[in-house]
């Protein structure tokens, strides 16, 4: 209950300035500019580097090797292990899954589709700083391009599927279905 939003700051500028991208994929715009306002609040800079990620799919036959404290839902919520300074850590590790288990920009997608707009990863770190607003628009594309049943989803206004497809099976932890519905409610007030 105290993950629940009922606020969503600048709401209206999202849907204004994503509104057409929205309509693109195939969105509804108020789902897409709720998914700005609860992912990052419109950072277009925003980093959040997920270290269970990280040392789930970097494997090696010592200790993880970035520190993972379990906030009880499956992901840290301890600033130092998710903030840019641990995505440079891991980085120096193996710079691809760094990349992977970071969620880049406003709509804070996954690295594997920065990795799409940027194979090398030295380049597509360094594309999404020096351009952090058209590399995320081209990231969110691709994740909704590759997946067309949260398209549908969100068609349907089914925040449940769309939550669990955008935000992974622990959707309900963060109460990230019902943000999304509130925040689209929030943003039909916009129009």
């Amino acid at each position: 209950p105290d993950r629940i939003r009922t606020s969503f700051p600048r709401i209206c500028e999202h849907l204004e300035k994503y509104g057409s991208l929205a309509n693109e994929i195939g969105v509804p715009e108020e789902i897409f500019a709720a998914f700005v306002s609860v992912e990052s609040g419109g950072s277009t800079t925003a980093i959040r580097f997920e270290p269970h990620l990280f040392n789930r799919d970097y494997k090696q036959d010592s200790d993880p090797p970035m520190p993972f404290t379990d906030a009880g839902d499956g992901f840290s919520l301890t600033r130092s292990e998710t903030d840019k300074g641990a995505f440079d850590r891991a980085f120096a590790i193996n710079p691809a899954a760094a990349i992977k288990s970071t969620s880049w920009g406003a709509f804070q997608v996954l690295g594997w589709a920065l990795l799409r707009v940027e194979p090398d990863p030295e380049n597509a770190v360094a594309l999404f700083y020096d351009e952090p607003e058209e590399t995320g628009v081209k990231m969110v594309k691709f994740w909704f391009e590759s997946r067309p049943d949260a398209v549908e989803a969100a068609r349907q206004r089914d925040f449940d599927a769309l939550a669990r497809r955008y935000n992974g099976s622990n959707y309900a932890a963060n109460a990230y279905h019902i943000n999304l519905s509130n925040g689209s409610q929030e943003a039909l007030k916009c129009q």
